[in-house]
């Protein structure tokens, strides 16, 4: 094995630089009006504006609101062509366009199209650039002229076209407006260079090119000018490059670029960031420069490096630090200058001489022995299938070797401090040390678990016995593993977890017990060991171990799989057992288990998140994907020595600040911050194996293929982080008939809603642009909800129906990427108005109107009724006397009708009991065919082991079912099928009895696994059972059918294998990194039944999906059944259903879609079959 694979291992140090940016795009396809972008502000609320040629746009992180001119509209925009935007110091927005100059107080609802009045107008309507001076009065820039309005538009004053030699303006297109912190006016033209006003625009001294003075601008074409703190002007020419211009000098710098190509000299736009880099837009790319930078000043980036487009026309940053880039035809790109997290990693693969190729190594176990003098970690990694090397310094040596005496210094002697920021080498292969014969090497090449302990030996747990390293005698490594004639050797070879506890013992955890080797015997490996055994006859809930753990106190915590944890403070003799439950852990399957410097015990579950305990597991308290974990599937937490948890994650790392008080219940009262491929990680998830903090400080998670390494004081957030304003965005009311949506209520504080609107949804946004995904929300209508409702991940709107009258008021509060809360957030007070007869002054006159009427009616139906007895006492003296003399006669015909009748009842009596036998011996039968269908379904067992992570909706319409879904599983793929058959009821079990028959006889016997060959031998053998022929009349008895092929093997990139065909069924997958929904449709055609084609053909689909992605496979029951207005839930519905609900756990969504099937359906019977399966894919 050793001669055949070699490992290539290399430290890179990285941190979020400004030549690595991550770049979001937004074009037509996210709802702007057109991708030509010609100026963006952002105003006092947070909302973002960005002018296009063909319309303006009002961004919210997730909606584009469109304004547009109509002519029939006075109070619409000017024109659809913006080029020029500009917020004014009360927050009022003024937009200039090819048509006019108006401005909008009001969100954009209405605007007031500005012209001036008499003998003080604008005249030219071009307006080009506009400019707020310090005095507030509002500077417009056009291609007739600069002018100067003090009285909110109102009138005009034209500035700069002194008459007098040398104090105007050189040309009357004004393409750039600013001033600098002394107030001087800077004011860039087209063709007449820049000048500048020292006495508010009275007069202007300018500064032209001069082609034989290389000391004067480059060009007279400005297009945008920046002033720094230091009061540097800094000026952006189309054709000459950028330009400097330092305080009291004449002189200008051309400042270069080391590329030769024209359109680079083309500049568009500048903008002075926050940090003083200046971003500059050109033809040919976006460019950031340093000024304070002399090595490498210039950076630049395009398409190859994530822009949307190389012609840039705009640039603007906003009140995050984000940097806009708006682009001529591609859109607008937004990105983190700053970036937000730095890791540095180890990247492990393995090259195969047999193709030259190289591939990921999955990273088991990780140990940091120390750093040397100048901060350069040690590190030992284990690997699943090439044993332990050494990595230092970018280099890399397999255990064991001569060095291996002196690995590292013991553990805590290390140096706390960084690794000195080195620029990245390439990895150098270690030396290939052939092991000499006397030297005894690991006893597995598939390293489990790291420990150095207090005497500094090294302890390695692998998959066939555990290894230390011998010191004595420089021999390599001796090994403790099971024998058969040493009952206290170890039970079983396959190591899973080590402890060192305070009394210098070693606690060994493994698949079959938990072992103790006392400290006396540790090194005494003849005949396999002394170890002490502890087994669930001991006490232990399980005898499959997963982590081992210390506290402070000195008691043992050990984690089980699926079993719970367990804990000992008397050494083994008893143990305290601790399960999922309301109050307890959130399920039973630990992956590891801390203590924070409060002494708080944290655990961490597979599916189950992030548990808490402060009273020794009496209680636990559940922090999970709803409070803000990136994912429920937690591999490994650790604590460092500001108290905050960094776990490893199926969906990344997430730090976790805990709540001041220990014990709050308050989910909230914690802080996540989550990081992911977008903050520098090399990997979209982690799986098991592989956490460790070092001595130093320095955690280190492992994965396929890499270890993340981090000081946590290096992700430390800023004191100074941005907090999203929260605005609510929206409101659409539903009266019973039609859908309105009400986008004014962003300058809104309340609402009065009808009772015919008794539907509503409230739409809310945290305005913090980038990383939108991540931003949380919670939210609550006061008087209604109880306590605060945590948003859906993705979800920005929240619903409410049938609400009774009253006053409400709804509120939202938000965290952005970072995690931080916006406490205040946004409030809507909601007034829903009560039907008429609800209302106080009608219920009063209804009550009076009633009382009247009653007396009146009362007197009159008195007198009248008088009458009414008197007439019916006459009336009825007369009948009594012909009565009694029909009765005689009639007595004698009943005693003769009344014996007919007892014999007929008799009769009907004997009928209807044999009846009732005859319905209890048929449906007996059938709920006997029922319990031999339930048993020919895969059993929970199965499913279990063979899908891990699934639910399936299983509602028959009758007893029996004419849907079924069947599982076989090989040691390489599970073959996994859903079908629904002709009918429901007794004849659609029989054809899924035969359906699950033919399977096994394809599948299992005949060992066909292609999941279109599959349905093709259905389909002839489901036509011969039948005795189907071509003819029509035939028969069309058969059923529609998906069949998935899912591969048990990762393949490159974190994605697995997936086949699938389908006769009249699709499949819906949705994927774990971005959330996107997809569906494969399967062929138009169904199994069984006449055909009109020669041959029968159904396609199979091999897709790549990436792990942790959701695949669905459904009958079209759901989908077919109605509601109570005979409206059906509908596929469309369905898919949408399944994307929002698809990053939740599958139990959650069961009962997601069980839940919305009920309210769906309410009282209105079942129609047909209904199946639904959700797989994850793990």
């Amino acid at each position: 094995m050793l001669c055949l694979h070699y490992l290539i291992l290399a430290t890179v140090a990285f941190a979020q630089d400004p030549k690595d940016l991550k770049f979001d795009k937004y074009s037509t396809d996210q709802g702007l009006s057109q991708s030509n972008i010609t100026a963006i502000v952002q105003d006092k609320m947070g909302f973002v504006w960005l002018g296009t040629t063909d319309g303006l746009n009002r961004f919210d992180g997730y909606n584009f609101t469109v304004f547009v001119n109509d002519p029939q509209v006075p109070t619409s925009i000017s024109s659809n062509a913006i080029q020029a935007l500009c917020i004014d110091r009360s927050g009022v927005l003024w937009v200039g366009t090819q048509s006019g100059l108006c401005r909008t107080t009001d969100g954009g609802l209405s605007f007031e199209r500005l012209k001036g009045e008499q003998n003080a107008t604008l005249h030219n309507d071009n307006i080009t650039a506009i400019f707020e001076e310090k005095s507030g009065n509002i500077l417009i820039g056009t291609q007739g002229g600069l002018y100067k309005t003090s009285d909110g538009g109102k009138s005009f004053k034209q500035i700069g076209n002194d008459a007098r030699k040398g104090a105007s303006l050189v040309s009357d297109v004004i393409t750039a407006i600013t001033a600098d912190n002394n107030g001087v006016l800077w004011v860039g033209t087209f063709g007449g260079g820049v000048a500048k006003s020292t006495d508010g625009g009275q007069t202007f001294t300018s500064f032209q090119h001069n082609p034989d003075n290389a000391k004067t601008i480059s060009s007279d074409t400005i297009t945008g000018i920046a002033i720094d703190k230091k009061n540097r002007v800094w000026i952006t020419t189309f054709g000459g490059g950028l330009n400097g211009l330092y305080p009291n000098r004449k002189d200008f710098d051309r400042l270069r670029h080391s590329l030769n190509r024209s359109d680079d000299d083309m500049m568009t736009s500048i903008c002075l960031a926050n940090d003083e880099n200046l971003w500059i837009g050109s033809v040919g790319r976006l460019w950031r420069y340093n000024p304070n930078s002399k090595k490498e000043p210039w950076r630049n980036y395009t398409v190859a490096r994530g822009l949307s487009d190389n012609h840039i026309t705009v640039v603007y940053q906003d009140k995050a630090g984000l940097i806009w880039a708006g682009t001529f035809g591609g859109g607008v790109n937004i990105t983190d200058p700053y970036g937000s997290a730095k890791f540095d990693y180890v990247i492990v693969k393995r090259r195969n001489p047999r193709d030259d190729r190289f591939y990921n190594e999955d990273v088991s176990a990780v140990w940091e022995e120390g750093t040397d003098k100048d901060g350069y970690p040690i590190l030992l990694v284990g690997t699943t299938s090439n044993g332990l090397f050494r990595v230092y310094k970018n280099i890399l040596s397999r255990l064991p070797i001569e060095e291996a005496k002196a690995a590292a210094p013991a553990a805590g002697k290390g140096k706390k401090s960084k690794p000195v920021k080195r620029k990245a080498k390439p990895a150098k292969q270690g030396k290939k040390v052939e092991a000499k014969k006397s030297e005894r090497t690991l006893s597995s090449n598939s390293v489990s678990v790291l420990l150095r302990d207090k005497s500094g030996v090294l302890w390695v747990g692998t998959d066939n016995g555990l290894n230390y390293y011998d010191t004595t005698d420089g021999r390599g490594f001796a090994v403790f593993k099971s024998t058969s004639d040493n009952p206290k050797s170890l039970n079983d070879n396959f190591i899973t977890a080590l402890c060192e506890d305070k009394s210098g013992n070693l606690w060994v955890g493994t698949k079959n017990g938990l072992h103790k080797l006392a400290k006396a015997n540790r090194y005494d490996t003849t005949k396999g060991g002394q170890f002490a055994l502890f087994k669930t006859a001991s006490g232990l809930s399980s005898n499959d171990i997963t982590v081992l753990f210390e506290d402070k106190s000195g008691a043992l915590w050990i984690g089980t799989r699926d079993a719970g944890l367990c804990r000992t403070t008397d050494g083994g003799a008893t143990f305290t057992k601790f399960t999922a439950s309301p109050q307890g852990l959130t399920n039973n399957t630990i992956t590891s288990i801390c203590q924070d410097k409060k002494g708080a015990i944290w655990v961490s579950i597979l599916g189950g998140g992030l548990c808490r305990t402060v009273d020794n597991g009496a209680t636990f308290t559940p922090f999970r994907e709803r409070d803000g974990l990136a994912s429920d599937v937690v591999f490994g937490a650790v604590a460092d020595e500001d108290g905050n948890l960094w776990l490893k994650t199926r969906k990344g790392i997430t730090k976790f600040s805990p709540p001041n008080d220990v014990a709050a219940k308050d989910r909230k009262g914690g802080l996540f911050r989550n990081y992911d491929k977008r903050d520098g990680l090399l990997v979209r998830q982690f799986d098991a194996g592989g956490y460790h903090i070092g001595a130093s400080g320095a955690i280190y998670f492992g994965g396929l293929g890499v270890v993340h390494t981090f000081y946590p004081e290096d992700l430390k957030d800023n004191d100074d982080a941005f907090v999203p304003p929260v605005v609510i965005t929206g409101l659409t009311k539903f009266d019973g008939t039609q859908f309105t949506r009400d986008s004014s209520i962003i300058i809104k504080k309340d609402i009065e809603l009808a009772p015919k609107d008794y539907l509503f949804t409230v739409e809310f946004s945290a305005l913090s642009y980038y990383l939108q995904e991540k931003n949380q929300y919670q939210y609550k209508l006061e008087g209604f909800d109880k306590i605060w409702v945590d948003a859906r991940k993705g979800q920005h709107e929240a619903t409410y129906t049938n609400i009774e009258p009253g006053k409400y008021v709804f509120r939202v509060k938000a965290a952005g990427p970072d995690g931080i809360w916006n406490e205040e957030g946004a409030s809507l007070t909601v007034d829903i108005v009560p039907p008429l007869w609800k209302r106080l002054w009608f219920q009063v006159l209804a009550f009076l109107s009633g009382v009247g009427l009653i007396v009146g009616l009362t007197s009159f139906t008195q007198q009248q009724r008088i009458k009414r007895i008197e007439r019916q006492k006459e009336e009825l003296e007369f009948q009594v006397q012909a009565r009694t003399k029909d009765l005689a006669e009639s007595n004698l015909k009943l005693e003769q009708t009344n014996k007919s009748l007892a014999e007929s009842k008799k009769q009907l009596e004997e009928s209807n009991q044999e009846i009732l036998e005859k319905n209890r011996e048929i449906t007996s039968s059938i709920e006997y065919a029922k319990t031999i269908q339930l048993a020919l379904l895969p059993s929970r067992d199965r499913l279990k082991r063979a899908l891990l992570e699934y639910f399936i909706l299983y509602r028959p319409k009758d007893i029996v079912s004419g849907d079924f879904y069947w599982l076989h599983e090989t040691t390489d793929k599970v073959i996994f099928v859903v079908a629904d058959c002709t009918g429901h009821g007794v004849p659609g079990a029989f054809m899924s009895m035969i359906g699950e028959s033919l399977l096994g006889q394809l599948v299992i016997e005949k060992n066909i696994s292609n999941p279109a060959h599959i349905l093709n031998e259905m389909h002839k053998n489901v036509r011969q059972a039948l005795n189907q022929t071509d003819e029509i009349g035939s028969g069309q008895d058969g059923m529609d059918m998906g069949v998935c092929v899912i591969y048990k093997s990762a393949e490159l990139g974190g994605t697995k294998r997936v086949c699938y065909a389908g006769a009249r069924r699709p499949l819906y997958y949705v994927n774990a990194g971005n959330g996107e929904f997809h569906e494969v449709k399967g062929d138009k055609f169904s199994i069984g039944g006449w055909q009109r084609e020669s041959d029968r053909k159904y396609t199979a689909h091999d897709l790549n999906i990436e792990i942790g992605s959701m695949l669905y496979m459904t009958t079209d029951g759901y989908a077919d059944q109605p509601d109570a207005q005979m409206r059906v839930f509908a596929a469309k519905r369905l898919r949408e259903f399944l994307k929002n609900i698809a990053l939740d756990k599958t139990e959650r969504q069961f009962k997601l879609l069980e839940s919305e099937l009920e309210k769906h359906q309410g009282s209105e019977p079942q129609r047909d079959d209904i199946t639904v399966v959700g797989i994850r894919v793990i």
